[in-house]
């Protein structure tokens, strides 16, 4: 009976691998943040953890053990230790162990899992059968991926499933890769027992090489036709090898109708050129200063797996920030080369080349020998040297490592000696042995279940949290969400982070209620600030943790003791962290500003020693806010947030005239933010500029006409001009939209009665002013 249910798992096994090789390309679900990857990775894990079990455990009542030993297998071991060394001393050590951010391909979790599976699968494709079905479920996953493709080019949108693989570039590899393993399945005749079966495969090629041509012809891009070329002049070089391959003229024509698109369109633009959504990244230049730096500073074994969006943050080239990209995080170099040398060193390179150049050699040699299975190699190679290809030109994905396992597994079943069958059925310790191995095994597979079951449910409450945030869901829901998503995954910053963010605009709604109870609002405080410190203290090389406790720390600055020098400290190191990005020095003046307000108290007082030493501290700190803006300026020329901050520093100094002068570069790079247009016009108005203040806010209200603050000054102007009534009619609008307001009533009521009013005081505002849309904080910024 045991052996029954041996050998049932054992076939059970193959079902999961080629249940894998269709759902991997098509695996996408809309419940997480990340669409794609993330997803790709649970469903690798939890299918690996199947073939895995399945394997082990039908070997066990099987009594017997298959064992494939080879040097060559062992070359990805050495690259896994290295990969294990760099996590152990890695920038971010959970990204590095278990994969975030779409980097869970480069996880030592990931790479664990892969091997596993590529030593199980260099045993089992030792059959030709299970080629065969794995052939073709390899290529129905491809058609089906075509296939949704496909519709969206007769116009017919069926989204998100226009591209499932995840980035275009990416898609476009896949789809390149298995038209030419496809080719060389049926160059080599391999899955076509049965006429049915060669009806099917034939459809599902058909419909991945028609896919291909389309979306090559539609990307149009040099680096994907200059793959195409390497590829197939890669299968005519093995065909022209074994000359008995040039009687199949009729699949040769498909490799010859790719090359000869790609040399015509590598000259010629195509007419369906920029029909394929664009996809940005970094380009050759940018990627090379990044690993050069990175490098530098971490020359052996990288920064970590999955840290290439720190080393951009902390290396990125200057001159990025004249682009529209200037504050995007780049996860990943142009292309996998890159990426892997920065985050695995020079030692991780090179343990990483063996295996495929080891490999290849073997392959090579089985092609040219005299052997008899010399065909069944040759569509994992020429697949394998596509995916190599890639390697130099684009980025890697769960999908392209994948599919890169099982040929290097299949290559590895072929050319290398086959495996041996050790029966423990007379040989209790060989049993023992067994048993154990059986036992930690099933260990290692049940924590890997739980660690991704307990990371994909934190992903989904995180999403829900997302969701209702864009929805305007209530916060309390948001903040309980986002608390479920850090409680299951408490490795993950991101989540921390967020939380914090949260509680800080919850912190500030419950404060401007005036009935609030203060322990409350201290409570949400205290869960604000203890958030941000977790995610620091679990990210401390991501900049965005130190900007979210810098924002924490400045706006309750007024309320928490030394609150603003903390947030000073962690704003120059979010500087320190990224210190070509101009933002984060926007950062540091602002937190240089919120300290000349709250000396103002000591500044104005009786104690005039006292006063003194709070008037040289508040210089001192205008000093270094300029500092810091005129730094961001140097950065970057056209950022509308220094200034617009710039000018807060001019107006503390006395200097109206010059606030003016950055107020208005700030509004002529900025010409839609109405926050800008409120103070530029509070400053017009100090300056006695009455004119242009109502011309200012005149056309920010054809951009905003519902805005109240807009109104509400521009009555002030009015008022300042003379123009009493035009005033007046402006605060009796104001009252009907804001009938508890005591401060627009009081002052209409103050205009009615005619009171003399030569230089009207400027009023706050109505409600919260916000500071260019670029900024990311979450509240107003200190009002002139």
């Amino acid at each position: 009976m045991s052996h029954k249910i041996g050998v049932f798992l054992l076939k059970l096994s193959r079902i999961l691998w080629c249940s894998a090789a269709i759902l991997v390309p098509l695996v996408m679900f809309p419940w997480t943040t990340d669409h794609f990857d993330f997803n790709k990775a649970f469903v690798l894990v939890i299918l690996g953890t199947g073939i895995a079990a399945s394997s082990f455990f039908g070997m066990a009542l099987t009594k017997s053990l298959r064992v494939k030993m080879h040097p060559v297998l062992l070359l990805p071991a050495i690259f896994l230790l290295v990969t294990a060394l760099s996590s152990v001393f890695s920038l971010d050590q959970a990204t590095s162990f278990i994969g975030e951010g779409g980097q869970e391909h480069t996880s030592l979790l990931m790479g664990i899992f892969l091997y596993i599976l590529l030593l199980l699968g260099a045993i089992f494709l030792e059959d030709e059968g299970f080629q065969k079905s794995l052939s073709s479920a390899l290529l129905v996953g491809s058609a089906i991926t075509g296939a949704l493709t496909l519709v969206t080019f007769v116009g017919i949108s069926i989204p998100p499933f226009q591209n499932t693989v995840g980035v275009p570039t990416a898609f476009a590899v896949y789809m390149i890769t298995m038209t030419m393993f496809g080719t060389c399945v049926f160059l080599t005749e391999m899955g076509q027992e049965t006429k049915a079966k060669s009806w099917a495969m034939k459809i599902s090629f058909a419909l991945t090489a028609l896919a291909t041509a389309l979306t090559l012809i539609a990307f149009d891009s040099i680096l994907l036709w200059a793959l195409v070329i390497v590829s197939t002049l890669a299968l005519f070089t093995f065909v022209f090898a074994r000359p008995e391959l040039l009687q199949k003229t009729a699949i040769l024509a498909v490799p010859g109708l790719f090359l000869s698109l790609a040399i015509v369109f590598i000259f010629v633009q195509s007419p369906l050129h920029g029909k394929f959504p664009l996809e940005v990244s970094l380009n050759q230049n940018s990627s090379l200063t990044v690993v050069r730096l990175t490098l530098a500073a971490h020359p052996i074994i990288g920064s970590g797996p999955g840290t290439f969006g720190i080393d951009f943050n902390r290396f990125a080239p200057p001159e990025l920030n004249s682009s529209l990209f200037w504050d995007t995080r780049f996860s990943s170099g142009m292309s996998e080369f890159f990426t892997l040398l920065a985050t695995h060193g020079v030692l991780g390179f090179i343990a990483l080349l063996l295996f495929p150049l080891a490999l290849g050699l073997f392959a090579f040699r089985t092609v040219v020998s005299t052997r008899t299975d010399w065909h069944r190699v040759l569509p994992p190679l020429v697949g394998g040297i596509t995916l190599l290809g890639a390697f130099f030109l684009f980025a890697y994905t769960v999908t392209t490592v994948f599919i890169l396992m099982i040929f290097a597994a299949w290559i590895a079943a072929i050319t290398l000696p086959p495996s041996r069958d050790v029966s423990h059925a007379h040989s209790p310790r060989l049993a023992l042995v067994s048993s154990f191995g059986v036992l930690l095994g099933s260990v290692g597979i049940l924590v890997a279940v739980f660690v991704s079951l307990t990371r994909y449910g934190a992903e989904i409450a995180f999403a829900k949290a997302v969701a209702r945030d864009r929805e305007g869901g209530e916060a309390m829901e948001i903040i309980k969400l986002l608390n479920t998503a850090a409680t299951l995954n408490g490795r993950n910053d991101g989540y921390y982070r967020n939380l914090s963010n949260a509680l800080l605009i919850q912190t500030s709604k419950v404060a401007a209620d005036t009935k609030a109870d203060p322990a409350v609002i201290q409570s949400y405080l205290a869960s604000s600030v203890n958030a941000a410190v977790m995610a620091a203290n679990i990210g401390p090389n991501d900049v965005a943790n130190f900007q979210m406790l810098c924002t924490v720390y400045r706006e309750f600055s007024s309320v928490v003791k030394d609150a603003n020098n903390h947030a000073i400290s962690t704003c120059e190191k979010a500087v320190t962290l990224a210190p070509n990005n101009p933002k984060y020095l926007v950062d540091v003046a602002r937190t240089y500003i919120v300290r000349v307000d709250l000396l103002n108290a000591l500044a104005n007082g009786d104690d005039k020693e006292v006063a003194k030493t709070a008037k040289d501290a508040q210089a001192e700190a205008l000093t270094k806010a300029g500092d810091a803006l005129s730094k961001a300026i140097e950065l970057k020329g056209d950022y509308a947030s220094a200034r617009y901050y710039s000018a807060f520093v001019e107006e503390r100094k006395g200097n109206l005239a010059a606030a003016i002068q950055s107020m208005e570069v700030a509004r002529a790079l900025n010409q839609k933010d109405v926050g800008v247009s409120i103070q530029l016009s509070l400053l017009y108005l100090r300056q006695g500029k009455n004119d242009l203040a109502e011309k200012e806010l005149l056309r920010a209200l054809d951009l905003d006409p519902k805005n109240d603050n807009l109104k509400w000054y521009l009555s002030v102007a009015y008022e300042a001009k003379g123009e009493k009534e035009k005033a007046i009619n402006l605060l009796q609008d104001l009252v009907k939209t804001n009938p508890d307001n005591e401060t627009v009533k009081t002052r209409l009521e103050k205009l009615q009665k005619n009171e003399p009013a030569p230089k009207p005081v400027i009023p706050e505002p109505i409600e919260p002013t916000l500071p260019p849309a670029e900024s990311t904080a979450p509240s107003a910024p200190v009002t002139p």
